[in-house]
């Protein structure tokens, strides 16, 4: 059986959304995307073991769900995406916001443990939903987001706010720049809450 490989190519192209889930489709499949003129992304896939991203214009707003064929968030299961995941990871590092899922941060979380991140530079605006247990990893994130203007942090748990919860928010605010090159853009802004499954 050979895998599938969705090719998408287009000069003109402006918006797209992939859903790709277990019911629809099978496990194994590709995406390639090559579509310069793309301003909106949104990915919802649970199957795709390969996602390549040419192309992207620093305009980009990306919605990302994308879990890389993995039911296991574990080092070794992202170990085994190493090259796939290193494929895919410049082709979203362009883009000016970005709304990323739990399980696509706990991929990127884990694959960081073995590779350096590539720098998200033009990235100024995120909405980010996270489990508990990697909150201690997001300021390590934020390193690799210099101009980095807004970020929104939900938690994937239902908890009350802590003493830990507010210690994290305080070192994710060392890391967000103090000032910008627009005089009317003058703080950052980081706000964290949990979010009811």
């Amino acid at each position: 059986m050979y895998a599938k490989v969705f090719r998408v190519l287009s000069s003109s192209l402006m918006k797209l959304s992939i859903e790709l889930y277990f019911i629809m489709h099978e496990f194994g499949t590709g995406v390639v995307i090559d579509a310069p003129q793309l301003r909106f992304l949104s990915i919802r896939d649970d199957l795709s073991e390969s996602f390549i991203i040419k192309n992207m214009h620093s305009t980009v707003k990306l919605d990302i769900s994308l879990a890389f064929g993995l039911g296991k968030y574990n080092e070794e299961d992202v170990l085994s995406k190493r090259s796939m995941i290193h494929d895919f990871l410049p082709g979203i590092s362009v883009v000016k916001e970005m709304i990323i899922s739990w399980d696509t941060f706990m991929v990127i979380y884990q694959y960081a443990k073995f590779e350096p991140l590539p720098q998200f530079g033009y990235l100024s605006c995120m909405n980010v939903t996270l489990r508990v247990s990697v909150l201690n990893w997001l300021p390590t994130f934020l390193e690799s987001c210099p101009h980095l203007k807004i970020i929104n942090v939900a938690l994937a748990n239902d908890i009350k706010y802590s003493e830990e919860m507010n210690q994290i928010r305080n070192e994710a605010g060392k890391v967000l720049p103090r000032e910008f090159s627009n005089p009317q853009e003058t703080y950052s802004t980081f706000m964290l809450w949990s979010k009811k499954r």
